[in-house]
């Protein structure tokens, strides 16, 4: 009986803390529409008048309100009906399309997840190369997009916060060839383990204490 309490216990602290482990981006999912993140590309307007040439963004829900030249227009990941960023890649060299910066625990990992996918008329000819950056050092493998327009490919890195206290995220696009190059961005995620939210844990330690006051009652009985 008492190894059952034990077993029930341990799995109590792991759903608690299965719980915690929550997106620290702020509209990761773009569902908030052009805010909560940085950028040093220029926004664009709905077509018309555009579309506007490279290093411009928007938040849309489908891809031809950026260029109507786009020859299969799509919806967003998470839904299909949604909003997400829709982005015409850069010529300039260091140029970020998206970032944050997010207080994290020392000497901690966190694990960074994206959705994206090549957004020109099928196939793109110069798909985009998507590049993480944290506090100015690369993370994790360069990912090279198809060029078929509407396949999302999954980003995702574990990064390490060392002594840092603060991770400064940067999403770059590598290629910097003005034709094709367009690109959609989605479901934006960075996790720690319990999202580290000290402020989170003594609600989850009152949530096991809750639920192992009848268990200690069983244990009383049992003496």
């Amino acid at each position: 009986m008492r190894r059952s309490i034990l077993i029930t216990l341990a799995t109590l602290v792991l759903g608690a803390s299965a719980a915690n482990a929550q997106n620290l981006l702020t509209n990761g999912d773009f569902e908030a529409g052009n805010t909560g993140f940085f950028t040093q590309y220029n926004v664009s307007a709905p077509f018309p008048p555009g579309p506007d040439g490279p290093g411009h963004y928007n938040v849309y829900n489908r891809t031809n309100q950026f260029n109507p030249a786009f020859g299969q227009t799509f919806g967003d990941h998470t839904t299909g009906s949604g909003l997400m960023m829709v982005v015409n890649g850069y010529t300039v060299a260091d140029t970020y399309f998206w970032g944050q910066d997010i207080a994290v625990t020392a000497n901690t990992n966190y694990t960074f997840t994206g959705w994206f996918t090549s957004a020109l008329i099928d196939p793109d000819p110069s798909p985009a190369v998507i590049s993480l950056v944290i506090n100015g050092a690369n993370v994790g493998s360069n990912l090279s997009l198809l060029p078929t327009t509407g396949t999302w490919q999954q980003f995702t890195t574990t990064w390490n916060s060392g002594a840092n206290t603060v991770a400064s995220l940067r999403l770059f696009d590598a290629n910097l060839t003005g034709q094709g190059n367009d690109f959609v961005a989605d479901d934006l995620s960075f996790i720690g383990p319990g999202n580290n939210n000290v402020a989170q844990e003594p609600g989850s330690l009152a949530l096991i204490g809750l639920a192992a006051l009848p268990l200690a009652g069983v244990l009383r009985r049992r003496k």
